[in-house]
């Protein structure tokens, strides 16, 4: 019986609300303004807005100029700063690179091939200033 009571309340409730809200005209439209209000803000990204700011990964504030390197080569798994690459279909291989190993960018001249069919998606972006 108690069960049938609350959920009958439940139902009833919001209802009640909703009519109070229509007879009470100026209560309906503040609420609709607020709302709207709320919207607009957040669409508009304010102080709140956590897009607004990029945080930016350690290794990337301590990579290599660009003078050094022009290029970025990414993988799915990596980040290569690049100062020497070449590209033959779907092989990318880096001539002359810097990879990120136990915070710290290493150079090295070792060829890297990389294989679109096994890697993926390779993207190489030029770097500016």
């Amino acid at each position: 019986m108690t069960f049938v009571a609350i959920l009958i309340l439940a139902v009833k409730l919001p209802i009640m609300a909703v009519m109070y809200l229509f007879r009470h005209r100026i209560l309906l439209v503040a609420l609709i303004a607020g709302v709207v209000f709320i919207f607009v803000a957040r669409s508009c990204g304010g102080p709140g807005d956590e897009t607004s700011t990029i945080n930016v990964p350690e290794y990337q504030k301590n990579a290599p100029s660009v003078e050094k390197a022009p290029y970025v080569v990414s993988t799915r798994s990596r980040m290569y700063y690049v100062e020497e690459y070449n590209e033959d279909g779907d092989m990318v291989t880096l001539v002359k690179y810097y990879i990120y190993n136990d915070k710290k960018w290493d150079f090295s001249k070792t060829p890297l091939p990389l294989d679109r069919k096994t890697y993926g998606e390779i993207r190489i972006y030029r770097r500016s200033d």
